[in-house]
């Protein structure tokens, strides 16, 4: 299943980061040993996302196994600038999720 992230899958998103970033340690734009993984920020993340943003889970069950997401700049002079991520489960890879 792919489709716009709940509430009730904050957790798993974290523990996705983490997976992928153990799996490759150059994947997101700040490695997650730098962060501290908290979930009610990522509940923010999911209340917060902006109408003219993008993110997708894809979900194995109810386990997040890939995400898509796109973000807009909010300053005014870079609001035409967007940033794009994705981010598979290697297990899952080269099965058409992403």
């Amino acid at each position: 299943e792919i489709r716009k992230p709940k509430i009730e899958d904050a957790e798993s998103i974290i523990e996705h980061k983490i997976k992928v970033t153990k799996e490759n340690p150059d994947t997101l734009a700040t490695a997650i040993e730098n962060q501290e993984p908290d979930l009610e920020d990522q509940i923010n993340k999911i209340k917060n996302i902006g109408e003219n943003d993008l993110k997708l889970v894809a979900l194995d069950g109810d386990t997040v196994i890939g995400i898509i997401n796109m973000f807009h700049d909010k300053r005014h002079k870079f609001r035409h600038i967007a940033q794009f991520g994705i981010s598979v489960q290697h297990k899952y890879a080269g099965h058409g999720i992403g």
